[in-house]
C-alpha cells in the first residue's frame, strides 16, 4: 500500500510487548530454553475470548523466571484453560467471535464523517477448536457466511445498513493453534 506496512503502528508495537509479557507470565508456555520464547497464545485466547475457565497449572509444572520491560525477574504464575470445568457447567460450544484487531496497522487515513469511515478497520474472526481437535480448515463457504454475519452486525451498530469489506485467510497466522 504505497507507503504503508502491514505492521501495527508504534503505539499498537509497544502495546504488544507490553501484552506479550503479560501473556508470557500468566498462561501456560511451552517448555522452552531459548532466551525469545515463542509466546504460545491458546490458553490466553480461551480465556479472553471464548470466556474458558481458567486454573493454576499443577505442582508439576516448572514455571521459568522472565526479564520484565524494567529489567526486573519475575517468576511466572500460569494459568490454563479447564476443560472439565467448561464440561460441567454444560455450555454449548462458543460460537466464532468476530474482534477488532487489538494491533491495528497502518494506513492511510483519510477525511470522514467519523472515524470508522476515515481509516480501513481489521477485524478478526476466531473460532474455537479444543485440544483433542484437529484445528479446523473450514471452507470459505463457512467463513464467508460466519463474517458476513458479523460484519452486518458491527456495521448496524455503527449505524451503517451496507459496507464493503473483503477477508482473507491469514497465510503467516501468528497463533497457529487457534483458526
Amino acid at each position: 500500500i504505497g507507503g504503508f506496512d502491514t505492521r501495527p503502528v508504534p503505539e499498537a508495537m509497544e502495546q504488544k510487548k507490553v501484552d506479550r509479557l503479560q501473556i508470557l507470565l500468566s498462561y501456560r508456555q511451552d517448555e522452552t530454553t531459548s532466551a525469545a520464547p515463542r509466546v504460545r497464545m491458546y490458553d490466553y485466547l480461551c480465556d479472553i475470548l471464548f470466556g474458558i475457565p481458567m486454573t493454576p497449572v499443577g505442582p508439576d509444572v516448572v514455571m521459568p523466571d522472565f526479564q520484565d520491560l524494567e529489567g526486573h525477574i519475575v517468576k511466572a504464575q500460569w494459568i490454563e484453560a479447564n476443560f472439565n470445568d467448561f464440561r460441567d457447567l454444560r455450555k454449548p460450544r462458543p460460537a466464532p467471535v468476530f474482534a477488532a484487531n487489538r494491533y491495528p496497522y497502518q494506513l492511510p487515513i483519510r477525511s470522514a464523517d467519523t472515524e470508522v469511515q476515515a481509516v480501513a478497520q481489521h477485524w478478526l474472526l476466531w473460532y474455537l477448536h479444543f485440544p483433542w481437535e484437529e484445528v479446523a480448515d473450514f471452507s470459505d463457504d463457512q467463513i464467508d457466511k460466519d463474517v458476513r454475519r458479523e460484519v452486518e452486525l458491527v456495521a448496524r451498530s455503527y449505524g451503517f445498513d451496507r459496507v464493503d469489506y473483503v477477508w482473507y485467510r491469514n497465510p503467516a497466522a501468528s497463533v497457529p493453534d487457534m483458526f
